[in-house]
């Protein structure tokens, strides 16, 4: 990860712990914009340099510890206890969504709800799984853009996927968005 070969002063480095009780899972005002728990909480924590990574527009490093017993290893497909790409991939975007709450990038937007933004292009590449003994997945995203549309936001980054010692996926052009919810924050149309 590019985090290992930076010399960065703790100063600009923020740690956030993702455990359930443990940071800020919403954003201000709470609502909306969340990131998922339960059986989709797939990161513990994410480091972030705000203007770091190979573009400038930020970095952040993500990790979860892989529980043996988690859910999705006796749900993926029969005699092949993984954990599916797709999570991966969700933990990817979940670390987005952590750079969006802890930026506070999304201020301003009226009633703001994430997804995925319509018609971004995205690439991924994958040359491994995760198993039940792996210990621990990690990840890396570089923003490669913030774009701001009236109250639309979308972030776009590019980003790799470790199991110990082995970069297993690469995405390019992993983006996450926010912009205003019909629904008012009890889930009932505005």
């Amino acid at each position: 990860p590019w985090l290992d070969e930076q010399d960065i002063p703790p100063s600009a480095l923020r740690r956030v712990g993702l455990e359930p009780g443990s940071g800020p899972r919403t954003g201000a005002g709470g609502g909306l914009l969340h990131l998922a728990g339960g059986h989709l909480s797939l990161v513990d924590e994410v480091e972030i340099v705000p203007a770091g990574g190979r573009f400038g527009a930020g970095y952040l490093r993500g990790r979860q510890h892989i529980d043996p017993a988690a859910w999705y290893f006796s749900c993926h497909f029969h005699r092949d206890p993984v954990m599916p790409g797709s999570l991966g991939v969700e933990a990817v975007l979940q670390g987005l969504q952590a750079f969006v709450l802890d930026q506070q990038l999304a201020e301003g937007i009226p009633n703001p709800r994430f997804a995925l933004p319509a018609g971004q292009q995205l690439s991924w590449r994958y040359r491994g799984q995760i198993l039940r003994d792996d210990g621990d997945m990690q990840f890396d995203v570089h923003v490669r853009e913030i774009q701001r549309d009236g109250d639309r936001l979308v972030v776009v980054g590019d980003a790799s996927l470790w199991k110990p010692d082995l970069r297993i996926y690469e995405l390019t052009g992993v983006a996450i968005e926010v912009s205003p919810s019909d629904l008012d924050f009890e889930g009932s149309p505005a």
